[in-house]
């Protein structure tokens, strides 16, 4: 935005607020201009008033086995263990609050998702360990693979009256309620075929092997889908099949 030019005079300092501090970010049209007095330009610079520190550990581990007539096998592994994530929604200020996330899910309307970065309004999620594994084989053109994704047990709601947070919406804040979930694990197949003379590979594969259905959050907590969708498989098993041809 290009603003008109005027000479100004000495920025007025007037703290409607009573906040002093910014009145220097305000200037006005001088007294010898058409509009003298009146704002001409209000700086707003950007502040970080939050902070987020977070502390966990990244684990990746591969192994694959020698050869032999059945075959050959590999193992792989990928886990993250997540012992902090707190947020404080404005350190070394007054109202200053300290929110830990690990092993909650803040449902919405509460603090942990109002000071969520990344919740956009809905559910904030932390869950202590998140991890996939998995073991693939492969003989002649044919392979397949088993794989595990795990998430960890979680509170909804905290029994900590200073985080505000319960897992029903009005509970009194000097006893909250606490769900408790379980942990969840799901289990996807994957079979190929690579067809070498015409370039091309088939797979076919079940997703959600054992229909292992998401956690019920219920309204008040979540989403329309009364879960959490971006962390939890709703459409339950799911069978589907790929053909790639390379040219």
């Amino acid at each position: 935005m290009r603003w008109p030019r005027h000479k100004l005079s000495t920025p007025a300092v007037l703290a409607v607020t009573g906040v002093e501090k910014y009145c220097p970010l305000i200037t006005r049209f001088g007294a010898d201009t058409a509009g003298a007095g009146q704002i001409a330009r209000i700086l707003l610079p950007t502040a970080n008033l939050g902070r987020i520190g977070v502390k966990g550990v990244d684990l990746t581990a591969s192994y694959r086995l020698p050869a032999f007539s059945l075959g050959q096998f590999a193992l792989t592994l990928g886990a993250t263990y997540l012992s902090q994530y707190k947020i404080q929604t404005a350190p070394g200020q007054d109202g200053n609050r300290v929110l830990n996330g690990v092993g909650e899910m803040g449902s919405i309307g509460s603090p942990l998702t109002a000071a969520c970065p990344f919740s956009g309004g809905q559910v904030c999620f932390f869950p202590r360990v998140r991890a996939q594994g998995g073991v693939q084989w492969q003989l002649g053109p044919w392979d397949a693979s088993w794989r595990l994704r795990y998430i960890s047990d979680f509170n909804l709601g905290s029994p900590d009256p200073s985080q505000g947070f319960s897992a029903a919406p009005g509970f009194a804040h000097d006893n909250p309620l606490v769900l408790h979930y379980g942990s969840t694990t799901y289990s996807d197949v994957t079979v190929g075929y690579n067809v070498a003379p015409i370039n091309t590979r088939i797979e076919i594969g079940v997703d959600n092997l054992f229909d292992k259905q998401p956690p019920l959050l219920y309204g008040n907590n979540a989403p329309q889908a009364n879960t959490d969708p971006n962390d939890f498989d709703v459409m339950g098993r799911y069978y589907w099949g790929r053909v790639t041809v390379k040219f």
